[in-house]
């Protein structure tokens, strides 16, 4: 996204659906874990970034579904507000969360394929390709606090056009699983 100023996620604030009662928790939970098959994950989440000569606030809501215990297939979106041109984004993925090491503390890593729409006649839509790890702190009864940092590279880039073709960011988010 590109881009001459871009500052994505600048200011990144995290917004989410909340489970009751926010101490923190093992991953299980009455022998419930967060990321047992079939859970499913809810999040919302909000920011601000800059692109196209333009500053943004980034409004993002994403579902998940665990299909093996740690592995959870996700699509994700955002819209971003404010600027011109519009601009959204869908962003299908993986991430599998290593919840062997039975503590409230567990590292993930994942990969996703991303989407941008944008509403211009002078700008072409991105696709990108990325991967992301971190860490999961669980919190009550299938809430949790994540941590961590994706990499993601747009695919057909002119680096002769764009100031950078691959972007690494910090990721935070707070999710609940039920």
């Amino acid at each position: 996204m590109a881009r001459g100023n871009r500052s994505r996620w600048a200011g990144l604030a995290a917004l989410a659906l909340t489970a009751a009662g926010a101490s923190p928790a093992a991953a299980q939970v009455g022998g419930v874990s967060a990321f047992d098959q079939g859970r499913v994950r809810l999040s919302l989440g909000a920011g601000t970034g800059g692109s196209f000569g333009n500053r943004y606030i980034l409004i993002g809501a994403g579902v998940g579904y665990y299909l093996v215990k740690g592995l959870e297939l996700a699509v994700d979106g955002q819209v971003w507000l404010g600027g011109d041109p519009f601009v959204a984004n869908l962003s299908p993925g993986l991430r599998y969360v290593f919840w062997q090491t039975g503590g409230p503390i567990m590292p993930y890593i994942g990969g996703f394929y991303r989407h941008l729409f944008i509403n211009s006649d002078l700008i072409d839509d991105f696709d990108s390709l990325g991967g992301r790890a971190g860490v999961f702190y669980t919190v009550g009864r299938g809430g949790y606090f994540g941590l961590g940092v994706a990499v993601e590279h747009l695919l057909n880039c002119d680096e002769a056009v764009y100031d950078t073709c691959t972007d690494i960011y910090p990721e935070l988010a707070f999710s609940l699983s039920f």
